[in-house]
């Protein structure tokens, strides 16, 4: 299943009633996703939509990131007297978090707009941006796969691109800026091993090893690897519980930065 007909599924038809829906015809392309029609999960639906004054079609699941609903999450802005209803999809800053049978908003000061809807269809959280990525890794769902919106951010066709389901052990943050994969139990030994360690110390090793991974430094050069040596000796004398959390980076450079650039 295509992750945006996963979001439509379980959390995004909540705003089919809202929709001015078509009848799809042969040749019919997403304007969005890029999908025929006949990949579509309602392959004979449509929405017809104008976006800067250019015509596009749209498959129901993408719409549902466009489609707004004032009962629904509230009002955005009000327009010479007229309510703009919020819409997901311009919901910079905010994530969501969407199961088989929950589906969580992870909202900054939007909150405050969305909470005052006469039918919010789902649970809200103040919580966005890293705060909410440490509470995901810390509390995963317990499901097979789910996705993970980390930042709705504006350039729907983008975060669409970049949509991918998460599965137990591995937490994929979808963005319209790309896709992070977080392994979640490298992150927790991290999280734990550096409990009590000075900011500092955690700081410095963090880009120690960022450099490492990029190839800012070298194991092979004689100065770099003075400056390597000195640090885990530094760490084995004043933080000794870091070193085996260091053990459970994952072999893949990029999940290794991606954990770290979290911790």
């Amino acid at each position: 299943m295509h992750p945006i007909d996963f979001f439509y599924r379980y959390a995004g038809h909540v705003l089919r009633p809202y929709m001015t829906v078509d009848a799809s015809s042969e040749g019919d392309l997403c304007g969005v996703c890029g999908r025929p029609r006949d990949q579509w999960l309602n392959p004979d639906e449509k929405v017809s939509f104008v976006q800067y004054g250019i015509a596009e079609v749209h498959c129901l699941p993408c719409h549902s990131l466009f489609e707004g609903s004032v009962e629904l999450f509230g009002v955005e802005r009000m327009a010479k007297g007229t309510p703009v209803p919020m819409k997901l999809g311009m919901a910079t800053g905010c994530g969501a978090m969407v199961t088989p049978e929950k589906t969580t908003l992870y909202l900054n000061g939007f909150i405050d707009k969305m909470d005052k809807a006469d039918k919010p269809p789902f649970e809200m959280v103040r919580l966005s941006g890293k705060a909410a990525h440490h509470w995901v890794l810390e509390n995963p769902p317990a499901c097979d796969q789910y996705l993970y919106i980390g930042n709705f951010g504006r350039k729907k066709a983008d975060l669409v691109s970049h949509l991918k389901l998460s599965r137990p052990g591995l937490l994929c943050i979808s963005e319209e800026s790309g896709c992070i994969e977080v392994p979640v139990e490298a992150f927790r030994a991290l999280r734990q091993g550096s409990e009590g360690v000075p900011d500092a110390l955690v700081a410095s090793t963090r880009r120690l090893l960022a450099d490492l991974y990029t190839g800012r430094l070298s194991r092979n050069n004689e100065a770099d690897e003075q400056k390597v040596t000195a640090h885990f000796d530094r760490l084995r004398e004043s933080a000794p519980q870091i070193l085996p959390a260091l053990k459970c980076l994952p072999v893949d450079p990029h999940q290794a930065l991606n954990v770290l650039r979290l911790w």
